[in-house]
């Protein structure tokens, strides 16, 4: 039997960024495209996620505060079983590209990030490690509420629902159908017994009547 390249893992991203905004909305176009994501605001939740994670790619923002993103991937590859952890950087400048491309980072993306450059990015590091690349459309975006870390905003959302790519678009209606799918589900046993209850409270109500008539014909007797 052939296996369904769907059901094969993607990549696991980790997106650090301390822009909250940059890494909820690089976060939930990843997610509704089917990538498991996870998503740290500094560079020692980033250590922290990784070290438990185990992502396959890390996209770094190299202007954080404190710990920028250079100094980061040096920590990063240093956590145990993350010897090969791909690293893709995120500027807003070009002036660290030669630094970034020393320090091994696969490929250099310029702020604000573009959706097709970074698939792009994804596809090639997908290929060289033997990975598929999900549907398109897969449903994802309840993932992120999975992470320890807080969830993307309601506008990430709406970017996605507004956006001009239909990829997005779908993926979006997909997985707010599969959500109130689950919804449903979840509520359907209560809604059971709430019915089975009732036609209980019914049928009592209608014996206690009978009763009643009976007493009443047998009273008029």
């Amino acid at each position: 039997m052939t296996s369904d390249p769907w059901n094969d893992h993607p990549l696991r991203v980790l997106v650090v960024d301390d822009d909250h905004d940059s890494a909820d909305s690089t976060a939930i176009h990843l997610s509704l495209l089917g990538y498991p994501v996870r998503l740290a605001q500094d560079s020692q939740e980033a250590l922290s996620v990784a070290s438990t994670w185990q992502p396959d790619l890390a996209l770094l923002d190299l202007g954080m505060q404190r710990i920028d993103g250079i100094l980061l991937a040096r920590a990063l590859r240093e956590v145990p079983g993350l010897a090969g952890l791909e690293l893709v950087a995120v500027a807003g400048i070009t002036e660290l590209q030669a630094q970034a491309q020393v320090e091994g980072f696969r490929a250099y993306l310029l702020k604000p990030m573009e959706l097709p450059a970074l698939l792009r990015v994804l596809d090639d590091i997908a290929q060289r490690k033997g990975r598929v690349r999900p549907r398109e459309t897969m449903p994802g975006a309840e993932r992120i509420g999975a992470a320890r870390v807080r969830r993307p905003k309601s506008a990430c959302l709406e970017l996605a629902a507004r956006s001009r790519d239909w990829m997005l678009r779908a993926g979006y209606v997909a997985s707010l159908s599969r959500r109130l799918g689950a919804g449903t589900r979840a509520e359907l046993p209560a809604t059971r017994a709430l019915i089975a209850r009732w036609r209980s409270v019914v049928q009592e109500g209608r014996v206690r009547i009978a009763r009643g008539n009976a007493r009443k014909a047998i009273w008029l007797a």
